[in-house]
């Protein structure tokens, strides 16, 4: 069984995605809690982007959500994700850069198991694997976050009613 999202989860997580990586490529994110990829950033002034751009709270929301649930758990996918969607870089150009620090390591091959360097084409399909499954981990705790501060939203909205006709 391919664990995998449906077209429309894909989509949304994808558009959220593209959002909290232009807010963040303006400068409203920490620097100091930017990874390696993006602290040639910090040397740049933030610039008005040029991509559609989610609200403060929003990025805030789902910065939190990426920080909890795959930063703190794998430091690659947060690193793929960040370059793919914060730094807009392409899968070839991430897999080119991780293709470009790769060590030896243990594959495959047709005369059995050798320590060798990964091809382009292998760190491609990874880099694309790493995508696809971090979306896949995603996809939940964005929607629980985003329909829990509505939930808040709500009860908020009514506490204040009740209130106003005390």
């Amino acid at each position: 069984m391919k664990l995998e999202l449906t077209k429309d989860q894909h989509q949304w997580v994808d558009q959220w995605l593209q959002l909290w990586g232009a807010w963040s490529q303006t400068g409203k994110i920490d620097k100091a809690m930017i990874n390696m990829i993006a602290k040639f950033m910090a040397t740049v002034e933030p610039q008005q982007s040029s991509r559609p751009v989610c609200s403060d709270d929003d990025g805030m929301l789902i910065d939190a959500v990426l920080r909890h649930y795959l930063k703190s758990i794998d430091e690659n996918a947060w690193r793929v994700i960040f370059a793919y969607y914060v730094c807009n870089s392409s899968e070839i150009r991430i897999a080119s850069w991780q293709h470009a620090v790769s060590k030896p390591r243990l594959m495959k091959t047709r005369a059995g198991n050798q320590y060798k360097r990964p091809s382009i084409s292998t760190m491609r399909r990874e880099v694309k694997d790493v995508i696809n499954a971090s979306l896949f981990c995603l996809y939940q705790p964005l929607q629980n976050a985003f329909n829990g501060r509505e939930n808040v939203k709500k009860v908020a909205k009514n506490v204040h009613n009740e209130l106003a006709f005390q």
